[in-house]
């Protein structure tokens, strides 16, 4: 071997983790190019329609009305995009994409900070984000928005964990700003703060002074005090099946799913399904209590991960997409905790088999999808129930 070549050599083997990890991220955005000129039936029937009336609109003015479905900070962000001369399905997906990286960031960090400052494991739970399938065929495939809030609960988690409660509440008032299904991460704070008794009620305060704040701009051409709100109340009262493309606990009945079966019939059922989903919440809670659990740096992370679980679980109306936020979580428990691999996997699948379903229209969820997901529920609650903390 020449000189120069073993310079070359050394200099790879000295720098091998640096060279790897710059190849995944190269290759991790790739990937996502890659996927940018599919245009789903949500990005034809919906958003490119929103931007181009946002642009006809004048732009900054149509924040005065509202104009799709999505919240206010997201139509913001539209407005800002309408200025960018680039094809707006490039624009939505580059959007998306960026906040893939915050949130596999937030997961690195929040490994690093659970695995003893290990940076080769928290570098590779980086990778396993912005290569998990269900992540970069959300955003670089679909053009969904779910990593946005997704990484702000991953950071507010991050920054509960490291006691810096302000910011953490901040960063979760802006996840509520992007999506109502940010709401699944409240349970965990109301728990924490009864538990832990070391930050202020009025930190929950600081949740709509921030959806109100990131509405400034809207309200400065006329938009109502209650625009950051009044959507999500639109949004609730459109669900009109007990479950769509996620295989909650009530896919196991697919004739909840029949189009005929009366809405007063659909009402009464969500309203037994969110008692129900409350008193899972309530009975977690209490055994957390009487076993004493101390809500320390891994076990907020686990209880946080199992009560939106919980949610997305038990509620009715649920979409495939609303288990982001725990779909991602259980990517940082599989660092700490190996054996929770499978399950991750399990849940992964039925991910993107679902995201298959709505963007192909293959095939529908079966109560068999349900059963593997329950199962997968019940074996997260006791594994982390053996391998929480108690006082």
């Amino acid at each position: 071997m020449m000189t120069f070549e073993k310079k070359i050599a050394e200099f790879f083997e000295k720098n091998v983790l640096t060279i790897a990890f710059a190849t995944g991220l190269i290759v991790s955005l790739l990937i996502r190019l890659s996927a940018y000129s599919f245009i789903s039936s949500d990005m034809s029937g919906f958003l490119i329609g929103w931007f181009g009336q946002i642009e006809q609109l004048g732009r900054f003015k149509a924040l005065s009305v509202q104009v799709g479905n999505y919240s206010v900070a997201y139509q913001t962000l539209i407005a800002l995009m309408t200025y960018i001369p680039v094809d707006p399905v490039y624009q939505y997906k580059t959007l998306s994409v960026i906040f893939d990286y915050s949130l596999a960031l937030g997961v690195y960090f929040l490994v690093f900070e659970l695995k003893n400052h290990d940076r080769k494991i928290a570098l590779l739970s980086f990778l396993a984000v912005v290569f998990s399938p269900l992540v970069f065929m959300n955003s670089s495939l679909w053009g969904q928005c779910d990593s946005i809030y997704t990484s702000f609960i991953v950071w507010s988690l991050y920054f509960f964990i490291k006691k810096k409660y302000p910011v953490s509440f901040i960063l979760y008032g802006l996840a509520c700003a992007f999506k109502l299904q940010a709401v699944f991460f409240l349970p965990f704070l109301l728990f924490s703060y009864v538990r832990k008794k070391d930050f202020s009620i009025f930190n929950f305060l600081l949740i709509p002074f921030v959806m109100e704040f990131v509405c400034i701009p809207a309200m400065c051409v006329g938009r109502g005090f209650k625009a950051a709100f009044s959507v999500y109340y639109y949004q609730t009262g459109s669900c009109d099946k007990m479950y769509f493309s996620y295989p909650s606990f009530w896919a196991l009945f697919s004739d909840l799913k029949d189009i005929s079966l009366s809405r007063d019939f659909i009402d009464g059922m969500k309203i037994a399904a969110v008692l129900l989903t409350f008193s899972i919440i309530m009975i977690l809670m209490c055994v957390m209590f009487l076993k004493k659990f101390t809500v320390n740096e891994k076990n907020a992370l686990y209880i946080a991960f199992i009560l939106v679980y919980t949610c997305v679980l038990f509620l009715p109306g649920m979409h495939e997409r609303y288990g982001f936020v725990y779909e991602i979580l259980a990517i940082a428990i599989a660092f700490l905790i190996p054996k929770t691999v499978w399950a991750l996997v399990a849940i992964s699948s039925l991910t993107c088999i679902t995201y298959g379903i709505s963007l192909f229209g293959n095939m529908n969820v079966t109560p068999l999808m349900s059963i593997i997901n329950i199962i997968a529920y019940i074996y997260y609650i006791v594994v982390l129930y053996k391998s929480s903390e108690k006082e």
